[in-house]
C-alpha cells in the first residue's frame, strides 16, 4: 500500500483544483495524523471514512446515532471461576455481557483497528491485544520473584467512558469532529443488568420523584446522586465482543499505566497489565507485608485520580493468602 506525503496531497489537491483554503486545512489533517506514525490511516470526514471501508455514509450515520440497539447484538455468558477449594460449594458464577457489532459495523471497526489502532504506541508495561504481544516474555519478567501483587479490574472494558475513548482518537491527530464520530462508531449505550438493574431502577425513581408527569423532583435527594441516575441510563462505554474495544482500553489507561509504573519503581517492584490483570513482583529479600499494602493502597489511589485519562477503576480485591506472594484477586 502506497503512503502519500503531505507534498504528494498537495499536488494532487492542486491537479484537481481544490480550493486552497480547504487543501492547507486537508495538509495540516495529514501531517498532524501521520507525524507519530506514517502508516496510520487518514481520514478526513466521515464521509471520507465511508469511502475507505466501502460502507455507505448514510449507515454509518445510523450507527453514530444509535445507543446500541440495532448496531449491536448482545448476549451474556457466565464468567468462569478458578481456585475452587475441593469439598466446598462453589460460588454462583458471575455474567459477563457479550455485544456482537452487526456486519457493516465490525467490517467498519476492523478497518480503525488495523489502519489507526495498531499504529498507535501502548504502555509498555502493557502486554496484551497488541501484535507484539507474547504472554511468556511477560510471565518470565515475574518468575523468582519473592512477593507478587496481583490486582484485577473490575468490568475493564465497561468502564472505559466515550470521553476517554475521545481523547484517544483526538490525540492520535484527528479533527474533533470525526474523532467524536469514530468514538461513537466503537462505543454504545449498555442496558443494565440484572444484577444493576433493580438499582438503576431505584435511583431513576429518586430522580423522577413521586410526581413525574408533573415533573417533580424531590430536593431532598442530593444532586449528585440524581445526576447519577441520568448518567446510568445514557452512558457510553467500550463494548466487549467489539474488535476495537481491547486497544482503545489499552490506549485509555495509558496515563494510569504510567502511574503505576512511577509506583512500582519506587519499590524496586516489575510491573505488568494483560487486559484487567494487574500484576507487580519484586526480589527484594526485605520487602513486608506493610509495604506491600502501601502499595496496593497507592496503585488503589492511582486508579481513581480523576487527572489520569480513564474512569475511575474499580479494583477487587481479597485477603492475603498464607504464603510468600500477596494476591489480591476477584
Amino acid at each position: 500500500m502506497n503512503y502519500l506525503t503531505s507534498q504528494h496531497l498537495r499536488n494532487i489537491g492542486t491537479s484537481l483544483q481544490i480550493e486552497p483554503g480547504v487543501l492547507d486545512r486537508a495538509v495540516l489533517i495529514h501531517r498532524r495524523i501521520t507525524s507519530q506514525n506514517t502508516k496510520r490511516g487518514v481520514v478526513f470526514t466521515l464521509a471520507h471514512l465511508a469511502h475507505l471501508t466501502g460502507v455507505h455514509y448514510n449507515y454509518l450515520r445510523m450507527c453514530i446515532g444509535d445507543p446500541g440497539l440495532l448496531s449491536y447484538r448482545e448476549f451474556f455468558i457466565k464468567k468462569s471461576i478458578s481456585g475452587r477449594t475441593k469439598g466446598k460449594k462453589a460460588p454462583s458464577r458471575p455474567m459477563r455481557r457479550i455485544c456482537v457489532p452487526a456486519p457493516m459495523l465490525m467490517l467498519v471497526q476492523r478497518w480503525i483497528l488495523h489502519r489507526i489502532l495498531h499504529t498507535a504506541a501502548g504502555h509498555e508495561a502493557s502486554v496484551a491485544f497488541h501484535k507484539d504481544a507474547d504472554i511468556k516474555k511477560t510471565a518470565k519478567l515475574h518468575c523468582g520473584c519473592k512477593w507478587l501483587i496481583k490486582l484485577d479490574v473490575r468490568d475493564f472494558f465497561e468502564s472505559i467512558s466515550e470521553e476517554k475513548v475521545f481523547k484517544v482518537f483526538d490525540g492520535l491527530g484527528y479533527p474533533r469532529l470525526l474523532s467524536f464520530e469514530l468514538t461513537r462508531l466503537c462505543t454504545k449505550v449498555l442496558e443494565p443488568s440484572k444484577r444493576t438493574a433493580s438499582r438503576n431502577t431505584r435511583l431513576a425513581n429518586i430522580q423522577r420523584g413521586p410526581y413525574e408527569d408533573d415533573g417533580f423532583i424531590d430536593e431532598r435527594i442530593p444532586r449528585r446522586q440524581r445526576q447519577e441516575a441520568d448518567v446510568l441510563s445514557h452512558r457510553r462505554v467500550l463494548p466487549q465482543g467489539a474488535p476495537t474495544s481491547p486497544l482503545l482500553a489499552n490506549l485509555a489507561v495509558f496515563d494510569m499505566d504510567e502511574e503505576i509504573m512511577h509506583i512500582a519503581a519506587q519499590h524496586g517492584m516489575v510491573f505488568t497489565r494483560y487486559a484487567d490483570d494487574i500484576a507487580l513482583s519484586t526480589k527484594r529479600a526485605d520487602f513486608t507485608r506493610d509495604e506491600a499494602s502501601k502499595v496496593i493502597g497507592k496503585v488503589y489511589a492511582a486508579s481513581r485520580r480523576p487527572d489520569l485519562s480513564r474512569t475511575p477503576a474499580r479494583l477487587a480485591s481479597e485477603r492475603p493468602a498464607r504464603s510468600r506472594s500477596y494476591w489480591v484477586w476477584s
